[in-house]
């Protein structure tokens, strides 16, 4: 039976993406909305896939008659003042079209994400990368299929993905980093993992700066990626998510 396990953080910086590419190279199918392929050294890219599914507005100029209406519906602020749409602000909902009188805002269907499939080492990456103003989370869910199928012709029992938010899964990972908030980030992560009854870790990246937390849940210590105690953290990783 494949397991999924989250890696997730309520802010950036805290390592996840990082680790995620320590554990595509020894074995796991990663996927991830970050630039992992940032943290690898050597790496094969298999498939690339576009998603066309995202609907944006754009202006009729024939039909409109520049009376405004569409600059107060939009709560985004993609309608310029020239009665242009900012593709990368717009979300598609019809606010602007429900305003104009005329007509005149059309929509069509753009690029919403395009990903790839990348060999590391033992392990796979399913690398997304999302159109700006669209919601990442929606493409990595959409993706668990592709993820679940590419372990399982490949022999592997763990799919990651790399979020922020809180996804259902049989494991999960909370990365924190030395900052305001970081107790409290903590102990909710813990709350929700407990009522779950799943297993959970957090990972304290003490690379960052020398911190720690207080939790009931197993914790590992992040070293920075150049300290020789780095190897030994990823394997105490592998070896948690190994046990069942």
């Amino acid at each position: 039976m494949l397991e999924t396990a989250v890696l997730t953080s309520s802010s950036g910086g805290c390592g996840k993406t990082l680790l995620g590419a320590e554990l595509a190279r020894r074995g796991y199918v990663v996927l991830t909305a970050s630039p992992i392929t940032n943290y690898l050294n050597s790496y094969r890219v298999m498939e690339r896939y576009e998603i066309y599914d995202a609907l944006k507005a754009y202006v009729d100029e024939g039909a409109c008659d520049r009376c405004g209406e569409c600059l107060e519906a939009c709560t985004k602020g993609a309608i310029t003042e020239d009665f242009k749409v900012i593709e990368g602000l717009c979300e598609g909902c019809p606010a602007c079209a429900y305003a104009c009188p005329r007509g005149a805002i059309k929509f069509k269907q753009t690029k919403g994400a395009e990903y790839e499939i990348i060999k590391v080492e033992e392990g796979f990456v399913i690398e997304v990368r999302v159109e700006p103003g669209l919601n990442e989370l929606s493409y990595l869910l959409g993706l668990m299929g592709v993820a679940r199928r590419l372990a399982e012709d490949n022999g592997i029992g763990t799919v990651l993905v790399e979020t922020r938010a809180r996804l259902p899964a049989q494991k999960g990972l909370f990365f924190v980093r030395k900052h305001p908030g970081a107790e409290d980030q903590v102990k909710e992560f813990e709350l929700r993992s407990t009522g779950y009854e799943r297993d959970a870790a957090v990972v304290v990246n003490v690379g960052l700066g020398d911190f720690d937390v207080n939790t009931s849940l197993k914790k590992f210590y992040m070293p920075h990626k150049e300290d020789p105690s780095f190897s030994t953290f990823v394997e105490e990783v592998v070896e948690w998510l190994e046990s069942r």
